[in-house]
């Protein structure tokens, strides 16, 4: 079987757990004896054509005019939607409502929400991590829960054998807690982490790749505050 991986064009400058999830997946289904082959948007629509399935990974608008491009050819699909929200079912389901109605009356118009949809609907099989974010997109957006299978994240193995000497020797902790994760993004939800870190007297270290903007400098300013706090900017 060959299956062809593809996601947003910018997953490789961001990195973070998209780029760990394509890579690794990759990986082990290939020692399964799976051949799998990273989408090239520069190759010829017979080569990009030339396998049994595409996975995709994500289901934001940077990803959406391929999927829908997939439908169109009848080319088939899964996904990983990798989708988040605070929001309610019953919110996502309203708003996707309202795309529908919006879309009679006037076009250009779009919502975020409802990318997701559309690329989970085309699709053959959706893959959320947990059951809460399956419940979101079957509840919220219409999806059969048929056409739902959950697959959590996996850990490598290498974090199970890994030896805390070489951390406790470059940085004099351990018995610390630990956060890693993108030190920035509001969904990461780090700043409300730093202040409730602030109230306790242990150390602490915070693990991510700083992006600029959103709570970046303000997360920055708390953690100066608290003497038990590291912040390491990607390892």
């Amino acid at each position: 079987m060959k299956i062809k991986f593809a996601s947003y064009q910018s997953v490789m400058l961001i990195r973070g757990g998209p780029h760990v999830k394509i890579i690794e997946t990759k990986r082990h289904l290939e020692k399964l004896g799976v051949e799998v082959e990273l989408f090239n948007m520069w190759e010829s629509a017979e080569k990009i054509m030339n396998c049994d399935l595409v996975h995709l990974f994500g289901t934001s608008i940077g990803i959406y005019h391929f999927a829908r491009s997939l439908m169109e050819r009848n080319i088939k699909y899964v996904v990983n939607p990798i989708f988040y929200s605070r929001h309610s079912a019953n919110t996502i389901r309203a708003i996707c409502t309202l795309d529908k109605f919006s879309k009679k009356i006037m076009r250009g118009f779009w919502w975020d929400y409802c990318f997701t949809r559309d690329i989970c609907q085309w699709s053959q099989q959706v893959l959320p991590n947990t059951i809460a974010e399956g419940n979101l997109i079957s509840e919220g957006m219409g999806i059969s829960q048929n056409k739902i299978t959950i697959i959590p994240n996996g850990v490598s193995k290498r974090f199970l054998d890994g030896d805390p000497k070489l951390f406790e020797e470059k940085y004099g902790l351990k018995n610390f807690i630990l956060n890693v994760g993108h030190i920035g993004p509001d969904r990461k939800n780090v700043l409300a982490l730093v202040k409730a870190l602030s109230r306790i007297d242990h150390p602490a270290v915070i693990i991510g790749r700083i992006t600029p903007g959103g709570e970046a400098e303000t997360i920055l300013n708390e953690a100066k505050k608290n003497k038990n706090l590291l912040i390491i900017d990607g390892l």
